[in-house]
């Protein structure tokens, strides 16, 4: 056994047979390495210690002696995630197409075509191959857009209302299996839609840095995620410029 502090990024063989899923706890005879640098442009052992990642395995013999480990809700979300890969690649649609369904409806690149993937990025929209917070904004505010004709105007429903869209939220976030993209857009949502629930007046800019003090108390090192400064800088933009 090998001590380590944070957490060991884990090199499987494409060929291997098992398919890892969230809350598996594997065992490995081989060699674990501390993780170094590969290039002098680009410090790749500070990237990872940012996410608590210290060392390396490069697996040829394994096996897994323990599932449903880790939390809960996340096992829950993978879970469901991976269920509904499973119906889109059994759906009868070619491996294409399945592969690029998977990608715009569960944020999975894994399934997809290399060169299909290389030709959404050379075109510059590889952006809509994952399930980001603007594509959950854009389903809730149709949900939304939908409830105003359904539900009567009055207060009652109107608490409501906003209690379907922060289900509605949670849901997609499950669905798409609790991504941080996900989980950034529903904190947020559901900060601003309960704080409007309240006499008291809400504020956006408030609820921004809410969310990020929730994401930064539950994991300070996220500070330092790439995906965490543009997504928070992206819309602290939108709403100081709208």
């Amino acid at each position: 056994w090998k001590k380590t502090c944070g957490d060991v990024k884990l090199y499987v063989p494409k060929t291997a047979e098992d398919r890892f899923v969230y809350g598996d706890v594997v065992v490995s005879t081989d060699k674990m390495e501390k993780i170094k640098n590969f290039s002098p442009s680009f410090n790749y052992e500070k990237y990872m210690r940012h996410q608590r990642i210290y060392h390396q395995v490069y697996v040829n013999s394994y096996r897994i002696i323990e599932k449903n480990r880790g939390n809960f809700f996340i096992r829950i979300a993978q879970k469901a995630n991976h269920s509904l890969e499973d119906r889109l690649i059994y759906s009868g649609l070619s491996k294409d197409e399945s592969g690029l369904a998977i990608a715009m409806l569960l944020g999975d690149k894994n399934e997809m075509n290399p060169s299909i993937r290389n030709a959404f990025n050379v075109a510059g929209i590889a952006h809509i191959l994952c399930v980001s917070g603007l594509h959950i904004m854009i389903i809730i505010m149709s949900i939304s857009w939908l409830l105003q004709y359904v539900l009567p105007s009055n207060l009652k429903w109107y608490y409501i209302k906003n209690i379907i869209i922060i289900l509605a939220t949670w849901i997609i976030a499950f669905i798409v299996g609790l991504t941080p993209s996900a989980l950034r857009v529903s904190t947020m949502m559901t900060i601003l839609l309960l704080s409007r629930m309240t006499p008291l007046s809400s504020d956006s800019l408030n609820t921004l840095y809410v969310t990020a003090f929730i994401f930064l108390i539950l994991n300070p090192m996220v500070l330092f995620n790439l995906s965490f400064q543009l997504s928070f800088l992206a819309v602290f933009g939108i709403i100081t410029l709208q």
